[in-house]
Formats: C-alpha cells, structure tokens, sequence
C-alpha cells in the first residue's frame, strides 16, 4: 500500500527538496502551497500523513490542523509540524485539543523529516496490529 502525505508551505522551494526525497523513497506527495488549497485537499484527497508549516498567511498551520479533527473527520491523521521558532505553550495554546505527533524546526533536514515520518507509520502499523491481535485473542467462542 502505497501512503499519501500532503505537504503544506507557502513557500514552495522550502519543500521541494523534501517532496522529491519522499517521493523517491516511495510515498506519494500531494502539495499545497496554502491553507485555503490545503484543506480542499485534506476533504478531497484523505491523505495519510500531513506535513505542514505552521505559519501562513491567511490560514495556518493551527488552524489546519483544528479543522483535520473538527470537520474534516480526520481526527487521527498524523500530523508533522514545521515552524522556525515554536514553543511547546505556544503550541497548546494556539492548537486547543488537537496536538502534532511531531513537531520541527525549519529550516529541516529531509533525511531527518523521512525518518519521522517512516517511525510514524511504523508505529501506526504496530499498533493496528496489536489492536487486530487483542480482538482476536478476546473473540468469543462458540459453545462446542
């Protein structure tokens, strides 16, 4: 199964780099280059991971990731976020309930990002696998 991961950054060329790079290493990128173009793409094309930065003109990085829970029904969309200088209060503060799995500083490190994103999945594959081997283990019987 081949995974997609939307991108968001207004600047363009900041995120060539990695979008070439997780390509190559076999995930399919889809590309917004604002908040507004990334949110019809959240609704339309149900990527599997999001990578954004957080600040943008007119729509950020918060408020995308708010809306992936609030009405998107993407509340457990696994979220990578960017930003030059973030604080974890600033974080919780600005994001309400919704918190990023991961959280980067710009400008980042590709390999570093792909590492990210390659233990997330993992991590989300382990644990379907552990919830699929629990019901199985706890699957009633029939009566001989």
């Amino acid at each position: 199964m081949v995974r997609k991961i939307l991108i968001v950054d207004d600047e363009r060329e900041v995120a060539l780099s990695l979008i070439q790079h997780l390509e190559q290493v076999g995930y399919l990128v889809e590309f917004a280059s604002s908040g507004e173009e990334a949110l019809s793409l959240l609704e339309t094309t149900r990527p599997d991971m999001l990578i954004c930065d957080l600040r943008m003109p007119e729509i950020d990085g918060y408020q995308i990731m708010a809306a992936t829970a609030a009405y998107l029904n993407l509340p457990d969309l696994p979220i990578i976020l960017a930003d030059e200088k973030w604080t974890l209060e600033s974080t919780y503060h600005k994001a309400g309930v919704r918190i990023a799995d991961c959280y980067i500083s710009k400008p980042y490190v590709v390999r570093e990002i792909a590492l990210y994103v390659r233990r997330i999945f993992q991590s989300i594959d382990e644990d379907r696998a552990s919830t699929q081997t629990s019901q199985q283990c706890t699957t009633p019987q029939p009566p001989p």
